[in-house]
């Protein structure tokens, strides 16, 4: 276990007008549609036919706790599995004292205790923008291990704004720490241990300047994303 980090001011404020896994539902739905269009041949390493999810980090007043348990459950429909086994991972005590149809696991994303190569898929909903820089190039090297040959990550995040006014007003609207990378920043960050399958741009009218990329082991046998990003709409 390790301490609460952040205070009650943080899940109450984002309550106000949460950014939710419902609300990018777009961003995650395309991303596995394109991936598994381009790739339907390579099998993820489910363990023993039942993939294992994990929702990395999340605030638990908003819809995302129930929108990863159907995002999970279409998946494993698509790739013609059993029900999946379901983690909420977060490394606040917080988010884990709800109801949730799963199991609760408190830790850090930068040592994520799970079993080598026994995770299949990965949800880090703008996750990554609450992590500076070694706890990001932290997580990736924990994740290769954690994740099995062809396991996904799927995160999505905000870029940068101009002088780095929007960290610094996020910061102030979260109450927490709020690090914003572009995407060569990230791969930069991840790349010893990780590599990205997809890289997506994201428009949606309710939610500006947001994207999605998909990071999976550098040995597994997805193709690496090249070039410009995707545009989903």
């Amino acid at each position: 276990m390790v301490r609460n980090e952040c205070g009650p001011d943080y899940y109450s404020v984002a309550e106000r007008s949460p950014i939710s896994i419902g609300s990018q539902r777009i961003a995650y739905n395309r991303s596995w549609s394109n991936i598994h269009g381009r790739h339907n041949d390579v099998r993820v390493g489910v363990q023993e036919n039942q993939p294992v999810f994990v929702l990395g980090g999340f605030n638990h007043n908003s819809d995302t706790p129930a929108e990863f348990a159907r995002f999970s459950d279409a998946i494993a429909g698509d790739i013609r599995s059993k029900r999946p086994k379901l983690v909420y991972l977060d490394m606040n005590r917080e988010p884990l004292t709800v109801g949730l149809e799963g199991d609760p696991v408190e830790a850090r994303l930068e040592s994520l205790p799970f079993k080598d190569g026994s995770v299949d898929f990965m949800v880090l909903d703008r996750t990554v923008n609450f992590m500076d820089p070694k706890q990001v190039e932290g997580f990736s090297r924990s994740a290769a291990k954690v994740l099995s040959r062809n396991g996904l990550i799927f995160a999505t995040f905000s870029q940068p704004t101009l002088f780095h006014i929007g960290e610094f007003l996020d910061s102030l609207h979260h109450k927490a720490d709020v690090y914003k990378y572009n995407y060569d920043e990230l791969c930069k960050l991840t790349g010893t241990y990780l590599k990205p399958v997809l890289f997506a741009e994201v428009d949606a009218d309710y939610i500006k300047d947001y994207f999605t990329v998909v990071f999976s082991r550098r040995d597994s046998e997805y193709s690496r994303h090249q070039g410009q990003p995707y545009l989903f709409y």
